[in-house]
């Protein structure tokens, strides 16, 4: 490859990738000029390998940042609820109870409905989007990731996913594109 080198060991793996793939790409547009179909084949693979790596270390950044959200909101959640085990019920009661506090002065406001009609509406909605008329924890979770892996198998035409599979349609659907 002559000029497309990455520095093995370097600290910023970033910006490493990006001149790698800055490399490739200056790379292929000779092999373009000079009418080398096997070369620009070769180097569009590895440039599609190293946005591939790329991808991988933001999906290790995100799931990473997700786990950080995902602490968060559990934390918050019991902090709000005041117990270290919660469930559904115990944030939906605390809602209700701290609703109640905050308009027990409002003589007009019927409290007890609104409450209802909310409660109706976020099971209505958790249970069409689960497919479940009841809710139990982790449904929602569940679903997103049964959703996902539609999405993938639809993508991929495979029932089963292995590491590799979404970068080999993509390739076989851009072949010579890329």
């Amino acid at each position: 490859l002559g000029a497309v080198e990455a520095e093995v060991g370097d600290s910023d793996g970033s910006a490493q990738l990006m001149k790698l793939e800055a490399d490739l790409k200056e790379q292929i547009g000779i092999a373009q000029a000079a009418d080398n179909p096997n070369r620009v084949r070769d180097l569009a693979r590895l440039l599609v390998l190293a946005k591939t790596a790329e991808g991988i270390a933001v999906k290790g950044v995100a799931t990473e940042a997700i786990n950080a959200v995902q602490s968060a909101v559990a934390d918050s959640l019991r902090s709000f609820v005041g117990k270290e085990d919660y469930d559904f019920d115990d944030v939906y009661s605390e809602i209700t109870k701290r609703g109640k506090n905050a308009v027990s002065a409002l003589d007009d406001i019927y409290f007890e409905d609104i409450a209802q009609e909310l409660s109706l509406a976020s099971k209505a909605a958790v249970a069409k989007f689960t497919g479940k008329e009841e809710y139990k924890f982790g449904d929602v979770s569940k679903e997103i990731d049964t959703r996902a892996k539609g999405a993938v198998s639809a993508f991929t035409g495979k029932e089963d996913y292995k590491f590799g599979d979404i970068t080999n349609e993509a390739m076989r659907r851009g072949g010579d594109a890329v």
